[in-house]
């Protein structure tokens, strides 16, 4: 009898020249991701700075890394750092470019010049080799010039998850107001001062209707009128409590180039959970599906936000149902382990 002989899967590595414990956009995103490659059950390993330092993982995909296996890397430092490897070895390459740091770096410094010397370099390395490129929005390709390359390419702004049901004993909220949430940091592109601006000094708030809640650098703070603001100290298992506890989350990103080259992944953990989501006329590139479900509110109006917020709250929990249900038949879509195994299969 002839002895079987046994295939070695291909390997997926997710390789992230950073931490992915955090609560901003590209740690979640790049979770999602991981969690997805679990789902499909492929062979993976996953190499970040939480876990291993910079030479470690170099030398760990030297010694390791075999043809046909795949690395999936994040934003343009990614590529940079691994360009050797790939010029070894015959892998396939996926780069999901979730923000530009030279964008992000707002005043001009050296470091900033830095870092858009690497992204001019890596896109030149991108367009000529055969690399997958994932990106939050089509602003991102065209500044990058790679929309020029006519396959490989794939615009993935987020997608849904199910969300599960926290129980949260500690944190009391009153059941005759209306919770009005944001969940992100305090940087100043995202708009958190200008809801708060607006939220506070409305009528709504002023009559005790609604209290604002943010949970900002893992600290949950409710407020109302007539008391101090509650502050809680807490962990990232309480924004799916928080999520679905709330009556409406509010996405109030201001108009900066920083928004036009990036996309808040939480908008659709926020769709996910059902509650009805308000989002800023600042973010593009959602896909036309999803614009059935959340409510748009012009930036420059903040009329506009209170008129969107109002109608929701004479409505909230009906709203929900209808949400979910809409959710439901977008999943089949529009869920990461999909996403995540089309662009693995495309050919480029």
């Amino acid at each position: 009898m002839k002895a079987k002989i046994e295939t070695q899967k291909n390997m997926l590595y997710f390789v992230v020249f950073g931490s992915i414990l955090g609560q901003t956009g590209t740690p979640i995103r790049i979770r999602r991701w991981i969690q997805a490659g679990k789902k499909n059950k492929f062979s993976l390993k996953v190499l970040t700075y939480d876990s291993f330092k910079e030479f470690e993982i170099i030398n760990y995909l030297k010694d390791n890394l075999r043809d046909g296996d795949t690395i999936f890397t994040v934003n343009h430092i990614g590529v940079y750092k691994l360009r050797k490897i790939f010029n070894k070895s015959k892998v396939n390459i996926v780069v999901d470019i979730h923000g530009l740091q030279s964008v992000e770096m707002q005043k001009f410094s050296l470091l900033k010049l830095k870092f858009l010397l690497m992204e001019i370099l890596t896109n030149f390395y991108m367009l000529s080799n055969r690399v997958k490129v994932v990106s939050v929005s089509n602003s991102i390709l065209k500044r990058n010039l790679l929309y020029t390359k006519s396959t490989g390419l794939f615009v993935v702004p987020g997608g849904l998850r199910k969300v599960p049901k926290i129980k949260v004993s500690r944190i009391k909220l009153n059941t005759g107001y209306k919770y009005i949430s944001y969940i992100g940091n305090d940087r100043s592109y995202q708009g958190y001062k200008y809801l708060e601006a607006v939220i506070t000094n409305s009528r709504i708030y002023k009559q005790n209707r609604v209290a604002l809640i943010s949970l900002i650098h893992g600290e949950l703070t409710i407020q109302k009128n007539l008391d101090s603001p509650k502050i809680y100290k807490v962990n990232s298992r309480i924004v799916d409590w928080l999520m679905m506890r709330s009556d409406i989350l509010v996405v109030p990103r201001l108009e900066s180039t920083i928004s036009k080259y990036s996309f808040p992944s939480k908008i659709f953990d926020y769709i996910s959970s059902g509650t009805p989501t308000v989002v800023s006329s600042a973010i593009e590139d959602l896909p036309y599906d999803f614009e059935q479900i959340i409510y748009r509110f012009n930036i420059n109006n903040r009329l506009d936000l209170l008129t969107q917020i109002t109608k929701i709250l004479s409505n909230s929990k009906s709203l929900k149902t209808k949400n979910l249900g809409l959710i439901q038949s977008l999943y089949k879509e529009y869920n990461w382990d999909k996403l995540l195994t089309n662009i693995l299969g495309a050919k480029v």
